[in-house]
């Protein structure tokens, strides 16, 4: 049992996506597989959160064309796959849409905002996985990980993670198709989008082995 976890520079760019995809399907199961976000995504979702924040709808907007056109190159023509991250796209502008409108961003708003770059990757990783013959499916760690409610530093509840990773993912796993689990975020326990911090990939990656009982976890950079 492996947990492979691929931080944003291995995810840099489409010929990365594809050399880390790879890796993962010439890797024998059982597997599971953790994705930070692509590239620089996360610097500029914290950029196009503070452009919002000013007033500067614009600028906001062409932060969030940058993260398209970054994951529509790994899309290709994909069209379902096309569909569910234009959707997570127009969640994001809606995100943004409101802290301009409000001119403020808060912890809870900016963990939301955050997110939105593992649950692009893990979807597109997923998608381009299986087209190597590894069927997988992104899962969306706040449904695995609780948290309390420090929203960008948070603090786990280790019991209930665990026992969430495991109904969560060993389902999955024993069917053959892979898990790939967006790094860095949780929730609280009603529901609330909370993160681990920067770096926090790789702490998601240790929760999911500890729950799944991994031999070995390998942090790919």
């Amino acid at each position: 049992m492996l947990v492979l976890k691929f931080g944003g520079t291995s995810l840099g760019d489409v010929a990365a996506l594809s050399r880390t995809t790879q890796i993962a399907a010439h890797t024998d199961p059982p597997l599971a597989v953790v994705v930070s976000a692509m590239g620089k995504t996360t610097d500029q979702l914290l950029e196009a959160g503070t452009k919002a924040e000013g007033g500067d709808r614009d600028g906001a907007t062409r932060l969030v064309d940058r993260i398209r056109e970054l994951h529509a190159e790994a899309v290709g023509k994909d069209d379902a796959l096309g569909e569910r991250v234009e959707a997570l796209l127009r969640e994001l502008a809606s995100v943004l849409e409101g802290v301009r409108l409000l001119r403020e961003q808060t912890s809870r708003s900016r963990a939301l905002l955050t997110s939105f770059g593992e649950r692009l990757c893990a979807e597109v990783f997923a998608a381009k996985l299986s087209e190597q013959g590894k069927p997988a499916q992104a899962v969306d760690a706040r449904s695995l990980i609780i948290t309390d409610e420090r929203y960008e530093s948070a603090t786990v509840r280790s019991e209930e993670t665990a026992r969430r990773t495991r109904e969560g993912l060993r389902p999955l796993m024993d069917k053959g198709i892979t898990p790939v689990v967006t790094g860095f975020i949780a929730s609280t326990p009603t529901g609330v989008t909370s993160t681990l911090g920067r770096s926090g990939s790789d702490y998601t990656a240790t929760l999911v082995g500890a729950a799944l009982g991994a031999e070995e976890i390998v942090i790919y950079t």
